[in-house]
């Protein structure tokens, strides 16, 4: 379809001597019908190709095609491929903003731990004498056994 909406020259060969409509009818034989039945190409079957009654067969069957029914096929996809590229960039634009709405939520998560952080590091040793200095006055004594935290314990 790109060689015919370009107006390519479908007589050029390619690297094994074969005209392009030899390679369509060898892949899709509704590209073959619209080049065999498009009055500007003007394409014939290469004439020792012609001696194959497999080519033969596939370029009869390719001049017999609707050629109404292919193009508007073809339009159909391409239809179809536009809206999935609208669709493809808004929901790229969509997944870009998310991002960087995330980001920024990220951001705010780790300059609230790192705030976090300091303030138990600093307190941390304060905790652990507390800690230490009560457990060896009550050790033995099961009268205060309790893990609640006293006031001292508080985050200021």
């Amino acid at each position: 379809h790109f060689l015919l909406s370009n107006r390519a020259d479908q007589m050029a060969v390619d690297r094994w001597k074969n005209p392009a409509l030899v390679d369509a009818l060898r892949t899709d034989v509704n590209v073959a019908a619209l080049m065999a039945q498009n009055a500007w190409y003007k394409v014939e079957l290469p004439k020792a190709l012609y001696e194959s009654s497999d080519m033969q067969h596939l370029f009869t069957k390719a001049q017999s095609l609707d050629v109404s029914k292919i193009v508007s096929d073809v339009n159909a996809r391409e239809d179809k491929r536009k809206e999935l590229q609208s669709t493809q960039l808004t929901v790229t634009l969509e997944l870009g903003d998310t991002f960087k709405r995330l980001s920024g939520t990220l951001g705010q998560l780790l300059r609230t731990h790192a705030q976090l952080y300091k303030h138990v590091n600093r307190h941390a040793s304060e905790w652990i004498d507390t800690y230490t200095i009560r457990d060896a006055h009550h050790s033995g004594s099961s009268s205060d056994d309790s893990q609640d935290l006293d006031g001292a314990d508080h985050i200021h």
